[in-house]
């Protein structure tokens, strides 16, 4: 099974990076919401265009299969709690108890 873990530095505030998933460069803006306690991100193009914003980060949930439309990654992108203990991304779990996944295409069911 051919997934990647997204590298992601637990304890920012608002961040963007850029990485490549299946040969092509994404880019990705998380934003922290403190009424809500959660993580959102938005999902660019690397030239900045939008492909879709505001996903909540939800655990177990994959994100790509609401979205139809390409240019898109090929694969899925999932939040996993590491812990097995039904934990969700808050500011301090997202990038170390709560890891971001991308599942090659090839891994992905249709």
């Amino acid at each position: 099974m051919a997934t990647k873990v997204i590298r992601i530095a637990e304890g920012l505030g608002n961040f963007r990076f850029q990485v490549e998933l299946e040969s092509v460069v994404f880019t990705f803006v998380f934003e922290f919401n403190e009424r809500e306690d959660a993580w959102y991100f938005d999902l660019l193009q690397a030239n900045g265009t939008s492909i879709r914003r505001s996903f909540k980060v939800t655990t177990g949930f994959p994100w790509l299969r609401q979205v139809a439309s390409r240019p898109r990654p090929n694969g899925d992108l999932i939040a996993l709690d590491s812990t097995q203990q039904g934990l969700e991304a808050d500011f301090d779990t997202l990038g170390n108890l709560v890891q971001f996944l991308y599942e090659e295409s090839t891994t992905v069911a249709t």
